[in-house]
């Protein structure tokens, strides 16, 4: 991975990824990281090292939850984490300061929990086909939303 050092984008999706590449958390220029349909369990918390990451597509993988280490990425402006069995949000999310557009739809999610409403630069959110029974009014604080989808599947 040494010669790949300067690398800003890294599309792997449809792979057989059961494991996330640790080696990846050495690309520390990566502004771009697409994993998509890999079947990943888990993402280790070495990914808070990708500090330039700005756009991260996890979905379609089998992530329970949403990954500790994501959490530390305060340039993300991008997150896909759709469908995936994420059955919660962690409070950590509220780290998550530049975030735009957050795409959590087809999980497993019961509630929008108040921490999303720290997140003052979102724009787009999307938790449709999930099992939502509370949304937060914290979130309704984020002035920038144009966009939110809680419909039902």
């Amino acid at each position: 991975m040494s010669q790949l050092r300067g690398l800003t984008a890294l599309y792997a999706q449809s792979n057989s990824f059961a494991r996330f590449p640790a080696a990846l958390c050495e690309l520390t220029t990566l502004r771009v990281l697409s994993l998509s349909m890999n079947g990943m369990r888990r993402v280790p918390s070495e990914v808070a090292r990708l500090a330039a990451l700005q756009h991260f597509d996890l979905s379609d993988n089998c992530l329970s939850e949403v990954p500790l280490g994501v959490c530390g990425l305060s340039a993300l402006t991008k997150l896909d984490l759709h469908s995936n069995s994420v059955a919660e949000l962690r409070p950590e999310m509220s780290q998550l300061t530049s975030l735009a557009h957050l795409s959590l739809h087809t999980n497993c999610l019961k509630a929008v929990p108040p921490a999303l409403g720290s997140l003052t630069r979102l724009t787009w959110a999307s938790f449709n086909n999930n099992q939502i029974a509370e949304v937060a009014p914290e979130l309704f604080r984020c002035a920038r939303v144009a966009g939110l989808r809680c419909s039902a599947a």
